[in-house]
């Protein structure tokens, strides 16, 4: 399948090797699930005119990763084992 997009990073045109910056037209080619040709306007022909312009990708806010997860053992595991309660002596 062929498609113009933008170019969300530099890139190498597959032909001539010549870099394609962030934001410039360029040709998509898939081959395949794994196979992605990248193609810059001088090797394959003009962009189309109705091109959209690149939109920035949104951020991903970071989460802080929990202490105690589902299925993991509680901290005082050791504690019980032995017969003792957390917090009792001995």
């Amino acid at each position: 399948m062929r498609r113009w997009l933008r170019a969300t990073s530099d890139r190498l045109c597959g032909l001539c090797h010549g870099l394609i910056h962030e934001g410039e037209p360029v040709l998509l080619i898939d081959i395949g699930p794994t196979i992605k040709l990248y193609r810059c306007e001088r090797c394959a022909g003009p962009a189309p005119p109705d091109l959209p312009p690149l939109v920035a990708p949104v951020p991903i806010p970071r989460t802080v990763l929990t202490r105690f997860s589902r299925g993991m053992l509680p901290l005082d595991w050791k504690t019980r084992g032995v017969g003792r309660e957390p917090g009792e002596e001995g």
